[in-house]
């Protein structure tokens, strides 16, 4: 009886180391380092709200990017002058053996922006001109500082033949077809296409992307009878 009962206490202790041993190690939390941000304004001074994402972390060392830095979990920066800033975010595990970082470049100020389409809402059309032989209407970009230079001519997208009842023309471009840098102003010119004589000027408005004070995503422009709606993509 004795040696039964050994044995059932041998089995067990053996069936016991067994089965702890084969537990499987808990696996550890993915560290992951995450932000997302919003701003309050275009033009310097820019406060820059980021809200932090990171999982699984319990301290953080954020560095934004001019010799600046916070060990916040959601902090507040004012940046003070414009250009292109590296922010990062290295999020620590609770016992600061593990870290991981995200970086993210910001634009403080107006740096760069795309026009992706422009509709021609409105334009003033001339007395000889019908439903029959209307204008043929393309546009041309030329920044304030260079008027002679065409920095854009759409005459291979024009409309022909249009009247008034042919508005709105749209213009697209998948990859942008106004790129303005930081502060400078266009022109935005609409003509007629003549192949005999020179084109004829039917209207234009300007268009300064610093005169914004925030990031729209449409903006329509009137002058003197023509109107314009943007679609712009901020960078």
């Amino acid at each position: 009886m004795m040696r039964t009962k050994r044995i059932l206490l041998v089995l067990l202790s053996t069936f016991f180391i067994f089965s702890t041993g084969c537990e499987k190690p808990e696996k550890p939390e993915i560290l992951v380092a995450d932000f997302s941000y919003t701003r309050d304004n275009v033009q310097p001074p820019v406060t820059v709200t980021f809200s932090n994402l990171s999982l699984n972390a319990t301290s953080y060392l954020w560095d934004f990017g001019d010799n600046e830095g916070s060990s916040e979990m959601n902090p507040s920066h004012i940046y003070q002058t414009e250009g292109y800033v590296t922010v990062k975010l290295t999020a620590f595990n609770s016992d600061g053996t593990s870290s991981i970082t995200k970086t993210e470049v910001i634009s403080i100020g107006i740096l760069q922006c795309n026009t992706i389409s422009l509709s021609l809402i409105n334009m003033p059309f001339g007395a000889s001109w019908d439903a029959g032989s209307g204008p043929d209407v393309f546009f041309k970009i030329t920044p304030y500082s260079n008027p002679s230079y065409v920095y854009f001519n759409a005459i291979d997208n024009r409309f022909n033949d249009i009247a008034s009842s042919s508005l709105p023309l749209l213009w697209s471009y998948s990859t942008g077809i106004l790129t303005c840098i930081k502060k400078y102003g266009y022109s935005i010119d609409f003509w007629d296409y003549d192949p005999e004589d020179q084109d004829d000027y039917l209207g234009g408005i300007t268009f300064n992307p610093s005169s914004f004070n925030t990031y729209p995503a449409d903006v329509t422009i009137t002058n003197q009878g023509v109107t314009v709606k943007l679609t712009l993509q901020w960078q």
